[in-house]
């Protein structure tokens, strides 16, 4: 066993070693100016991945029968149902939308609160225009409303699209390929609890939503306590790089008094013929027969479902809790949980890098202590929940504000978790190894020359204890005498962040008031090769104009986003202040 854990080590190490080697060669091609291209591994082999997925695709008699059949299993409200519109986007269908009676003739209005609303009821004809797909503009294609009139539903659904605004013109396709390993992330955690479910790569080709279904009508509060307990107890066993886990899911809400999310149906005729919209296999490949693979997927009871949850209530909690009792702000989300580490989740030493944040390096880490690392950095939205009780949309407000990210088989989490990090390692006997590659700054030659009022005094001293720290006080508190208080006591080199350019005078008028420098005037080089001095110890980068002096410097945090950053701010761009 130690052998083992020897050798993880050796190539942790070893793969570290050849990313930095890697690094340092792109970084000389590029300096030379050397065109290089970089190779990225295929998902599937060759002899995997049939590139003809439409052609794959059987073709299937569309009838009434087929009909009901397909409705048998995306069975949602049938008193309206969605249709695309010919530039994207899906619309419920009213009778009265062109009548001279819609409120949109004039102006906006919502729809469910419209007083000449009639919605078209969904029938046989609508689906199997659907299924056929004979316009080119795609506009027979529909979608329905999953969340039942008595707040059940027939199935839980998880939509990997892009939803974000303006997505829907280019059928809501994800810009880049991260929906890939979410989805894969998502099929291995219910291949591990035997749930049943169905891959379907959507119309866009650059998504995809996957399908659990039921036997029975199922309250929807229950259904969705069962998918965010599915997505816990899979983080115990599988990477989730991200929480929207948790706001892909359909239907969206536990009831409502309105329509609900909808969600775009699968088999669409005009895009099977590209293999989209259609069921796939775990390499990605559409099945052969779509029906026959819809048809013979297993569906979950309600007694299912509700075993699951006891079950996995019990082992993430502890608990012992009556079936669709647990209230909304009580459901384990990883980021409310207070989960322990546990010291056989990782091979030997848990290693961290400190810089722009904390890197963990979770290459010898298993994926429950990876999960939990990314759980420190998550928080509940709070606009989320506004809207949830007011009644408001929550379409593009996710459920949780997350402030971490994986790189490179790191974790990065903000440099502020540090103490509760090293905290929670050190209560589960982790050993850690601790790199610090953070810029260290030039000292300085600076005085305070001011007086602390008692409460400011306090606060000074309980901030110096602490290389991380938050002062939050009332407005005329004095929290910029504080922070030149701190400035004269770090002796460091400083940068301060601001939000609002009309700041920027008022720190300067107050930095100059309260701290005595015994430096000299930098020198700067202008753009035509120029030297001149600056006229001030305290520099500025704002709006383009770079004046900073490398001493105590005052920058907006927009300007930090800009792509001409210059390259003393470019370890700072990701780095989250306080």
């Amino acid at each position: 066993m130690e052998t083992g854990k020897n050798t993880l080590e050796t190539l942790r190490k070893r793969i570290r070693d050849l990313e930095e080697e890697n690094r340092k060669l792109r970084q000389l091609l590029n300096g030379r100016e050397v065109h290089f291209e970089v190779g990225e591994e295929r998902e599937q082999a060759d002899n995997e991945y049939d590139p003809d997925q439409g052609g794959r695709i059987e073709p299937v008699l569309i009838d009434d029968n087929t009909a009901r059949q397909f409705f048998m299993m995306f069975r949602g409200r049938k008193d309206v149902y969605a249709r695309r519109g010919t530039k994207g986007g899906y619309y419920p269908q009213c009778a009265n939308r062109w009548s001279e009676n819609c409120p949109k003739q004039k102006g906006k209005q919502n729809c469910s609160d419209c007083p000449f609303q009639k919605w078209r009821p969904l029938s046989l004809r609508v689906i199997k225009n659907h299924l056929l797909g004979e316009r080119e503009d795609g506009a027979d294609a529909i979608g329905l409303y999953p969340l039942l009139e008595d707040g059940t539903c027939r199935f839980l659904v998880f939509d990997f699209d892009d939803h974000e605004r303006g997505s829907e013109v280019n059928d809501y396709a994800n810009p880049d390929d991260l929906w890939k390993k979410e989805v894969r992330s998502l099929q291995s955690i219910c291949h591990e609890e035997h749930i049943p479910l169905l891959t379907e790569r959507s119309r866009s080709g650059k998504g995809a939503h996957i399908w659990i279904f039921f036997k029975e009508s199922v309250p929807a509060y229950l259904a969705r306590q069962f998918g965010e307990l599915l997505l816990g107890k899979g983080a115990e066993s599988v990477h989730l790089t991200s929480f929207h886990f948790y706001d892909r899911m359909y239907p969206s809400q536990d009831s409502s008094d309105r329509l609900g999310n909808l969600i775009a149906l699968p088999l669409q005729g005009r895009a099977l013929q590209k293999g989209n919209t259609a069921f796939v296999d775990e390499h990605g490949n559409a099945y052969l027969d779509q029906m026959k693979a819809l048809l013979e997927t297993k569906r979950l009871t309600r007694e299912e479902i509700e075993r699951k949850i006891q079950n996995w209530t019990y082992e993430l909690t502890g608990k012992t809790v009556l079936v669709g009792m647990m209230p909304l702000n009580d459901r384990p989300m990883p980021w409310r949980r207070e989960q322990s580490f546990h010291k056989e989740d990782v091979e030997e030493t848990l290693h961290i890098v400190l810089a722009d944040g904390i890197y963990v390096d979770v290459l010898n880490t298993k994926p429950r202590l990876a999960n939990q690392i990314r759980s420190l950095a998550a928080f509940d939205n709070p606009q989320y929940y506004r809207n949830l009780h007011s009644g408001r949309s929550n379409y593009n407000t996710f459920r949780s504000i997350y402030l971490g990210r994986d790189i490179d088989g790191y974790v990065q989490i903000p440099r502020g978790l540090f103490e509760r990090l090293s905290d929670k390692c050190k209560e589960a006997s982790i050993p850690l190894e601790v790199r610090d590659e953070r810029a260290p700054g030039r000292p300085l030659k600076v005085q305070f020359c001011g007086t602390l009022r008692e409460k400011q005094e306090i606060a000074g001293e309980k901030l110096l204890q602490y290389e991380n720290g938050i002062l939050e006080a009332a407005t005329a508190f004095g929290k910029t005498v504080v922070c030149s208080y701190l400035i004269a006591e770090r002796k460091v080199s400083t940068l301060i962040l601001l939000d609002k350019t009309d700041l920027i005078p008022q720190w300067i008028r107050e930095l100059e008031r309260f701290l005595l420098f015994d430096e000299p005037l930098p020198v700067y080089q202008t753009k035509t090769g120029r030297k001149k001095t600056r006229i001030s110890l305290i520099g500025t980068f704002h709006a383009g104009s770079d004046k900073t002096t490398g001493i105590v410097d005052i920058a907006m945090i927009g300007s930090l986003q800009s792509e001409e950053l210059p390259e003393k701010f470019q370890s700072i761009r990701h780095g989250h202040h306080g």
